[in-house]
């Protein structure tokens, strides 16, 4: 009975602590979409994918050699503004890539029209932002790497005292 309570309260440690990572990284880069609308939300991954399309396309055309992958989208209630987080690769300055893709903005929004005209009443205006969760994520897992060589270390000098 001990033993049932003991793993039944690591089990919900481990998943209320693995929530909060998730929610952390998604709350501190992608603003929540609970607040959205369904018709929003649908809009959004509209708009991600066609993004995404139209950067595997066209993307050398507007910002060179970089890797760039469209990581989310959120749109406006009123559906006219539409914020893209991308995240960026193989690039020595990274908002230099943004910069470059903010000034071909008029040129991905007409392509952008062009494929999600029958979709869409409204073509919304673009806001491109750097998603940086990714590199958070590798921060985080390279502490983790870090703590437990350190406990491995500290357990052999143990281990070798004894």
């Amino acid at each position: 009975m001990v033993l049932f309570i003991e793993i039944s309260n690591n089990l919900r440690l481990f998943r209320d602590a693995n929530q909060t990572f998730h929610e952390g990284i998604s709350q501190k880069n992608i603003p929540s979409r609970t607040m959205d609308s369904t018709r929003q939300q649908k809009y959004a991954r509209l708009i991600q994918k066609e993004i995404g399309e139209i950067f595997q396309r066209d993307g050398y055309n507007f910002y060179g050699k970089s890797f760039v992958t469209v990581m989310g989208a959120k749109v406006s209630p009123d559906l006219s503004v539409a914020s893209i987080y991308l995240s960026i690769f193989g690039a020595k300055d990274n908002q230099a890539v943004i910069d470059q893709i903010e000034t071909h903005n008029k040129e991905i929004r007409k392509i952008l029209g062009q494929s999600i005209r029958h979709q869409a009443r409204i073509i919304p205006q673009l806001r491109f932002f750097l998603d940086s969760s990714l590199d958070e994520v590798d921060k985080i897992e390279k502490l983790l790497r870090e703590s437990r060589g350190e406990n491995a270390e500290g357990e052999s000098a143990e281990g070798e005292a004894k």
